[in-house]
This record gives structure tokens, sequence and C-alpha cells, in this order.
């Protein structure tokens, strides 16, 4: 709301000028029916609106303009950090659908933006993204089953130290492929040759890779064949 002038009392000296919408692109499912090859798909999505704006002596990103900040994007208390994506695919053996349901990271699950006087608009809008764990990836390795290398690649949201271990079946150490090495955002990978940490070849078996980030640890099983 802006004054124009005049008595303030007077609703017609006032006007609105609206700087933010909602978001509408915010989606919490996604229906896809796959028909012979006709695809339909469904989105589900989720209005969201700012709960309460803050705009005095702001400057979350230290850029020296005052931010508008934007919490609780949305009526609801948990936000939606995943997007349940729901596939129907027609069977023509069994004249049914096929269901498989997954979950994808939401890219829309910050809980706060902010808008700051700038760009060509004269506002620029600017999301801060909550990382979470699930945003950490850890690929299969591949080839799997290997003999005698394989490649194991990751993806970091952000810049973090890295420890990358090759268990046996029985929770023992081989191998340390990463110890606590920093990396920058992005994707990163790192090659096993079916040795241990004292060089020697280990046997065939099941063994596992586990990437741990901080105080969180994911685990992918590999199978070594000779």
């Amino acid at each position: 709301m802006e004054f124009q002038g005049g008595d303030k009392r007077n609703p017609a000296n006032w006007t609105t000028s609206i700087l933010y919408r909602g978001d509408s692109t915010t989606v919490t499912a996604i229906s896809i029916r796959d028909s012979l090859g006709v695809r339909d798909t469904v989105r589900s999505p989720w209005a969201t609106q700012v709960a309460r704006m803050y705009a005095r002596k702001t400057d979350i990103d230290k850029d020296g303009k005052e931010d508008i900040i934007l919490p609780f994007q949305g009526w609801t208390v948990v936000y939606l950090d995943s997007i349940t994506v729901t596939t129907r695919t027609w069977n023509t053996g069994s004249s049914k659908y096929d269901t498989t349901t997954t979950k994808v990271v939401n890219p829309n699950r910050g809980v706060l933006k902010i808008l700051e006087q700038g760009g060509p608009n004269g506002v620029e809008l600017k999301n801060l993204t909550v990382i979470m764990p699930e945003d950490f990836v850890l690929e299969q390795n591949y080839p799997n089953p290997f003999n005698p290398s394989t490649t194991i690649r990751f993806f970091l949201p952000v810049r973090s130290r890295l420890t990358l271990k090759v268990y046996d079946a029985l929770g023992r150490e081989v191998r340390t492929l990463l110890a606590g090495e920093e990396h920058d955002r992005g994707t990163g990978s790192a090659v096993w040759d079916g040795r241990d940490n004292g060089g020697r070849p280990v046997a065939s078996g099941t063994y596992f890779c586990s990437m741990r980030f901080g105080n969180f640890e994911k685990t992918n099983k590999m199978m070594l064949v000779k």
C-alpha cells in the first residue's frame, strides 16, 4: 500500500502496489498416463502466498541493497520438499495399467524468497533454497558388476567436505577413495580399481560404497566379479 497524500483516513488517497503475487509454479504431484506411447501429464498445483513480509534494515545477501523478505511461502506449516510422480503405463499383456510411484526433489521448496531493488523491472526476485540431504547424490557405480575397475559418480549441491570409502560385506573398511576432501558444487567421480588400502587385489564379492558428508551418509552396493 502506498499513501499518495491528503487525508490518510480516506481510502481514495491510498493505492496498492503488488510486488509479488505468489508462486503458481509449485506442484505437489505429477501424474503421467502412458497409453501405447500417448502420454498425458497432469500436474497438481499448490497455490502459495506470502504469510508475512519484512523490509526494514534487511540485506540478507550482503550486497548493499535493502531486501523485502518473504518467509513462509504458503498456508501449510510443513513445506513440500518433494513431488510425488505417479506413472501409469498400459500393459498389453495384462490389459491393465502398471503403476509406479517415485519422489523427486521439489525445486520450489525454499522457505524464503527475497525481493530486491534492481533488475530490468525495478524489482528482482531471489530464491533461497534450503539444502536437503536428498540433494547430495551418490550414483550407482558403473559398470556394475565390474572387473577390474569401476567409476563412482556423485553430485554436491554446495561446496562440501566429502569422504568416500569402500567396505566389504562384514562392514570392514577396504579402501578409502576420498578422505574428507573439499569439493566444489557439482558432479565429481572416483575410480576404484578393486584393490584395498595396501594395494592388494580383493576377492570377488559384494562391496559397499559409502559417501559421508557432514552428519549424513549414503551407501550403494557394488559387485566385483572375476
